[in-house]
């Protein structure tokens, strides 16, 4: 099985990489949500007035600049959850933009089930954790043994891609849990301020 990649354009070349994007193939949809993710943001709640940070936009705003098969806030939504499924079923990553990314193998979805595979997301469990910890550590065990004529450029670029991620997941997750253990929780308390 091959694996295909794609380059997630930057802000400057988005309209015309977007334009180029016709066929119907899977591989075109998938470079498609990973394009709409890498450039859309969620909003939540309209009164927060945050908006996202540029080169991302909100689904609205990315929907009025008018792309062929991407000038609905629907359209816009349904690549954004195909590539959120993916993520969900360990076929993707987070992107953005001027990243290369490996497409999903997986089929894409159809317009009926994009958004409904997108949000049933497993809740997160102490076991489910534990478990997804226990397999990245076996996983980051085993790299290396990997020959290097085994790592082409763009393996070795998803690699560092996907452990600078797993790097800024575990921080923010050692700095929830050091936040949430009753001993810091009381010396804070304690502290003046």
């Amino acid at each position: 099985m091959t694996t295909t990649t794609c380059r997630i354009p930057t802000s400057a070349e988005l309209g015309e990489r977007l334009a180029g994007i016709d066929g119907l193939l899977t591989a075109k949809q998938w470079e498609r949500a990973a394009i709409v993710f890498a450039f859309t943001e969620v909003q939540t709640g309209r009164r927060n007035g945050k908006r996202p940070t540029p080169p991302r936009m909100n689904v609205r705003e990315f929907a009025r600049r008018g792309y062929a098969g991407l000038s609905t806030n629907k359209s816009v939504e349904h690549y954004r959850n195909a590539w959120i499924s993916a993520i969900n079923a360990g076929e993707a990553v987070p992107v953005s933009p001027g990243e290369t990314t490996r497409l999903p193998s997986l089929p894409f979805p159809s317009w009926a089930t994009s958004a409904a595979e997108a949000t049933r997301t497993p809740r997160p469990t102490p076991e489910r954790i534990l478990s997804g910890i226990d397999a990245a550590g076996l996983a980051l065990r085993r790299m290396p043994f990997l020959a290097d004529e085994e790592l082409t450029p763009e393996t070795r670029q998803e690699l560092r891609t996907k452990l600078l991620a797993l790097r800024l997941a575990t921080d923010e997750a050692l700095a929830t849990l050091t936040a949430r253990t009753p001993a810091v929780q009381a010396e804070r308390h304690l502290s003046p301020v």
